[in-house]
């Protein structure tokens, strides 16, 4: 990442309405008046151990505006604009000036920067979906020395740890001797945003128990698999160890191990959870409703 203390295309995910009237950029949380999109991403090493980068400029609406450039030494990125009667260097500074992190204006150097980092973060979101991968990224809310909270690379697993007994797991095991900045902690893309690795550390633990109450008064507690449709058309599943599958759609069941890469833009989702004899949640998300995918958008 160009960005190593300043916080922070192919495949565009989502982003949420703000109130400055703009969006919130998925991987950089950068609220803006709109989407600036980088392609033609480089990196390469300067003098030293710094990196120089680049990208051309895509405007939603005007197309290809420019390029941005940082030559890997102390100054800050350029703007070199391809033609200034459609979009200038001052029209940049007006696109800043919109432009906030954590309700704080941000200079047009990081906005820059963040262009660079979501379209990079986006590509590594691209190969994720197609090759069954996840991202994780250390995060530090308050480093204390900025005012604003620290998104540190991401980093590519070869697996989507969709259970909460594999995130442990990962903390446990290959994240553990990763150096972190005191107060930080692993954050996991969930298909549309990044989240808390291990949720339940943070207060954000699911828990739609209707759908596991509603499957004990339907099925008792049988010492054998079976399924059944609830009053609400949900399915739950009864596995052999005493697990419920619950599949809002009553639908087949969830493909957890890879995610959807249907390019279709009106996808409707079907939401699912996996929970234990007891009741505790294993693991839970949301799949594409369609009967020819079933993968997942999201995990929670």
């Amino acid at each position: 990442m160009p960005n190593s203390e300043r916080t922070n295309s192919s495949d565009i995910s989502a982003v949420a309405s703000t109130g400055h009237g703009g969006e919130e950029w998925p991987h950089t949380q950068l609220y803006a008046p709109y989407r600036i999109n980088a392609n033609g991403l480089f990196q390469s090493l300067a003098e030293g151990a710094s990196v120089a980068f680049g990208a051309s400029l895509v405007h939603p609406t005007l197309g290809p505006i420019g390029e941005l450039l940082h030559d890997g030494r102390d100054g800050e990125v350029e703007f070199f604009p391809s033609d200034s009667s459609r979009f200038s260097s001052a029209d940049l500074d007006t696109f800043v000036a919109e432009c906030r992190h954590n309700d704080m204006p941000i200079d047009r150097d990081g906005v820059l920067r963040e262009i660079f980092t979501e379209a990079e973060t986006d590509e590594l979101v691209h190969t994720m979906r197609h090759h069954g991968y996840s991202l994780v990224r250390p995060f530090t809310p308050d480093p204390g020395y900025s005012t604003t909270p620290i998104r540190g690379a991401a980093t590519t697993l070869s697996r989507i740890p969709c259970r909460r007994d594999e995130r442990m797991a990962l903390l446990k095991g290959i994240l553990a001797g990763e150096p972190l900045l005191p107060d930080a902690y692993w954050e996991l893309f969930d298909g549309e945003r990044w989240i808390p690795l291990v949720p339940e550390a943070h207060g954000q633990q699911s828990d739609s128990t209707e759908w596991f109450s509603e499957s004990l008064r339907l099925l008792g507690n049988p010492p054998f698999a079976c399924w059944a449709i609830t009053a609400s058309g949900s399915r739950v599943q009864v596995h052999v160890d005493g697990t419920r599958l619950f599949i809002g759609d009553g639908g087949p069941d969830p493909q957890l191990s890879k995610w959807c890469a249907c390019t279709s833009t009106a996808r409707e989702r079907s939401r699912f959870e996996l929970r234990a004899d007891g009741g505790a949640l294993i693991c839970a998300g949301e799949v594409h409703r369609d009967d020819d995918c079933r993968s997942l958008m999201r995990i929670e």
